[in-house]
């Protein structure tokens, strides 16, 4: 903020109030386009940090609550609470927070965090906001004498370097997502369907208290990326590319291999084989000061001989999102940037051959001034099965 003269950040998606106020459950992520929870910080160390939620998620605040010592309470909810009722201490705290939210409150975020700035003096200052729909209407109604900035990627590029807590926190979730990959890979043979694999790796990611988003797709004639037909039955000699993210805490976690139904065949050995010695090549150029689009020519020239097209190499910050980094309105994997130490970021290189197959080799590192650092364990090889 400093940086760029600006007085306040306003959040309003549930990714950035996750990472300015420590405030994040799965309602406030899963209904975070209708508008559940806001978060100002601003730079000014005399005004509070202030933290907008719904009243009915007060029960959550009550017992994780967050750093930020101001909050608001969106009201939404009618809760009878009996005068002469018996309440532990605990739950004494949280009527207390659901009458004075009764009483201060506001049904719309929107007209809760104009007031709210209000109150705390930046109506006529420099606000970034992430949401440029709420900035938008905010502007037209209470932000009038106030200057507004959309700064969807102010808020990725700050979270691109990762304090200590969120590196263990990815960590964390690197880890789990490896069991989760590892116990589905263990499944892979002829006849299994690509749906029982992708369930499977969801329901691996659940027993260890993380969410599973997504594995592959299914198959048609053979296994694809994105084929939609999740009954499909694998067959000796399909590849089958294992590319599962999930999350834990809301903290994102990547990974990818292939495994060779039936293997292993010459021409998978030698394709994968360059993957893993492109791999090797360029992991010492993942240092500070070097940018991405170096490491991806690298990459493209190394390959260049086993592989003259289908290679696509990919460099994506992750943190709170998947793709964790700047990017343009409309881009989507391609944008480059530069590497900071302390920064995390996934290097995959795909290889798309059809109709033969796609193979997959991914892993998350952390940038440091020596080089990169794995966060998983796993053997950086293929998986086969009889």
């Amino acid at each position: 903020m400093d940086r760029d003269g600006v007085d306040a950040l306003v959040a309003t998606t549930p990714e950035n109030v996750y990472y300015l106020s420590d405030y994040g459950n799965q309602h406030t992520f899963h209904f975070g386009p209708w508008g559940l929870s806001a978060a100002i910080l601003p730079r000014d160390a005399d005004i509070p940090p202030t933290l907008i939620v719904a009243d009915w998620e007060l029960p959550h605040i009550s017992e994780r609550p967050s750093w930020m010592p101001g909050l608001e309470v969106q009201t939404g909810i009618s809760t009878f609470i009996p005068d002469d009722g018996a309440l532990s201490e605990s739950e004494a705290r949280l009527a207390e927070m659901w009458r004075r939210g009764e009483e201060t409150g506001l049904p719309n975020r929107s007209r809760l965090v104009g007031r709210t700035l209000s109150r705390l003096g930046l109506d006529s200052a420099t606000l970034v906001f992430d949401d440029p729909r709420v900035m938008l209407e905010l502007q037209a109604r209470e932000l009038e004498r106030a200057e507004v900035i959309e700064g969807v990627n102010f808020f990725r590029e700050a979270r691109m370097v990762k304090t200590p807590d969120e590196l263990a926190m990815l960590t964390v979730a690197a880890r789990k997502n490896q069991a989760a990959l590892q116990s589905t890979a263990a499944m892979v043979a002829e006849g299994v369907t690509t749906g029982q694999l992708l369930n499977h790796y969801l329901a691996a990611m659940s027993s260890q208290g993380g969410y599973g988003s997504h594995m592959t797709g299914g198959g048609h004639e053979r296994t694809w990326h994105t084929y939609p037909d999740p009954n499909y039955r694998l067959k000796s000699g399909d590849i089958y590319n294992m590319d599962p993210a999930g999350h834990y805490r809301y903290y994102w976690a990547d990974m990818g291999r292939a495994a060779e139904v039936g293997g292993p065949t010459g021409k998978f050995e030698h394709l994968y084989g360059t993957l893993q010695e492109v791999t090797d090549a360029v992991l010492p150029m993942m240092r500070p000061g070097v940018s991405t689009g170096e490491i991806k020519a690298e990459t493209l020239r190394l390959a260049a001989g086993a592989m003259p097209s289908g290679l696509v190499p990919l460099i994506h910050s992750i943190g709170i999102e998947q793709y964790d980094h700047p990017q343009s309105v409309g881009e989507f994997l391609s944008e480059d940037f530069v590497l900071e130490a302390d920064m995390v970021i996934n290097y995959e290189i795909p290889y798309f051959e059809f109709p033969w197959g796609v193979l997959q080799l991914e892993d998350t590192y952390h940038v440091t001034p020596s080089g990169p650092r794995r966060l998983v364990d796993l053997p950086q090889e293929p998986f086969y099965s009889s």
